[in-house]
């Protein structure tokens, strides 16, 4: 038996398993998506959903957990993925 694992969605602070969630890390002072969720560093994990992203960017919540804000390219590409 397989385990799935499972990381804290930053939204809404629920653990999900990891193919239902974006990671978020920041390389060179730029947030980035990694998604391949292989990128070295510290990241944030935020469900694969309009309404979480909506939500981690209305609480500022990127900043709160990588000290670094979402471009409006990533934003926009973003919108598009979700």
């Amino acid at each position: 038996m397989k385990l799935t694992p499972t990381r804290m969605d930053i939204a809404s602070r629920k653990t999900y398993p990891k193919d239902r969630l974006l990671r978020f890390v920041v390389i060179d002072g730029t947030l980035v998506l990694d998604e391949k969720h292989v990128l070295p560093g510290r990241g944030c994990y935020l469900l694969k959903s309009k309404e979480a992203l909506a939500t981690a960017v209305k609480k500022n919540l990127f900043t709160r957990h990588l000290h670094a804000s979402p471009s409006n390219e990533l934003l926009q590409r973003l919108e598009e993925l979700l």
